[in-house]
C-alpha cells in the first residue's frame, strides 16, 4: 500500500531479548521504564528510555533475584522495583530504587512494600505490622518523611490517553472488512485518528494498527501482532504526541504524531 508523504516520523524502536511485560512513564521527565521477562531462561531485566531523544539510558539491568521481581513505578527520575513475598504469591515484598538515567542502585529496603506514589515520595508499609500503617518514603534516599501524608500530586493531569472500543460501523470505508473481529480500538488525538483491528485471514489472526490524518488519508499502517491467539485491549496508547505500542510482544515502538 502506498501511503501519503506525511507518514509518521519514526522516533524510536527497540527489540528486546524477551517479552515486554510492563512499562511505566515518568511524565515529568518523559522517561519510560520497561520490564522485560524471558520465560525460556526465567530471567527478568529492566530498561530505561528517554522519549525526548530515543536514547536507551540503560538496558538489561538485572537483580540478584533473576525472575521473581518487577517494576512498581517510575517517577521523579527514580525507578522503583519489587520482589515477591514467595514464589507462588502475587504479593509484592521489598523495594529497590534505581536512578532512571544511570541504572545505579540508590537504596533498598526489604522490609517495606510499595503502596502508592505521590510527589517526590511514595507510600509504603511493613506487611508484618498489623493493623497496616502507611509511611511516606523519600524516593531519592529511602528515608521516612515525618510530614503529612500526601498520596496524589495536586492539580496533576496525566498526558496519557488510552483507546476505547468502537463499533464496526464507525470505521473508515477502506478498513471495513468482513474478517474483522468485534474488538476494535480507537483514539482521536489532535488531527490523527488511530485504529487497532484484529483481522482474520486464512485462519491467521493479525493485529494491525492504522493512523489517519485529518483529511481522512491513511498515513501509517503496522502489523503489531502476528498470529494473535485472541483479541486483547490497550494495544497502544498516546503520551503527549508520542504513539507507543509493543510489536509482537518483544519490540517497543515509539512514533511522533
Amino acid at each position: 500500500m502506498t501511503l501519503p508523504k506525511d507518514n509518521l516520523n519514526p522516533h524510536f524502536s527497540k527489540v528486546f531479548e524477551g517479552l515486554v511485560w510492563k512499562m511505566d512513564i515518568d511524565e515529568k521527565n518523559d522517561l519510560v521504564a520497561l520490564e522485560i521477562r524471558n520465560p525460556e531462561n526465567k530471567t527478568t531485566s529492566f530498561s530505561s528510555i528517554d522519549l525526548k531523544n530515543g536514547a536507551v539510558l540503560f538496558d538489561k539491568l538485572k537483580l540478584e533475584e533473576p525472575w521473581f521481581c518487577g517494576i512498581e513505578t517510575i517517577s521523579d527520575k527514580v525507578i522503583l522495583l519489587h520482589l515477591y513475598a514467595v514464589d507462588t504469591s502475587p504479593e509484592h515484598r521489598g523495594i529497590l530504587a534505581f536512578d532512571a538515567y544511570s541504572g545505579k542502585l540508590l537504596w533498598e529496603n526489604y522490609n517495606l512494600t510499595f503502596s502508592s506514589v505521590g510527589p517526590n515520595s511514595f507510600l509504603a508499609f511493613n506487611p508484618k505490622i498489623e493493623p497496616r500503617k502507611f509511611i511516606q518514603i523519600n524516593k531519592q534516599n529511602g528515608e521516612e518523611l515525618k510530614v503529612e501524608i500526601e498520596t496524589v500530586e495536586r492539580n496533576f493531569i496525566t498526558a496519557i490517553k488510552h483507546p476505547h472500543e468502537i463499533d464496526w460501523e464507525l470505521l473508515p470505508p477502506e478498513l471495513k472488512n468482513s474478517n474483522i473481529s468485534e474488538t476494535i480500538e480507537y483514539l482521536h488525538h489532535a488531527d490523527r485518528k488511530i485504529y487497532s483491528l484484529y483481522i482474520k485471514d486464512d485462519q491467521v489472526v493479525t493485529n494491525i494498527l492504522y493512523v489517519f490524518n485529518i483529511e481522512g488519508e491513511m498515513v501509517w499502517e503496522d502489523k503489531i501482532r502476528l498470529n494473535a491467539q485472541k483479541p486483547s485491549f490497550d494495544t497502544f496508547f498516546v503520551y503527549k504526541n508520542y504513539l507507543l505500542y509493543i510489536k509482537n510482544r518483544t519490540e517497543f515502538v515509539c512514533y511522533f504524531l
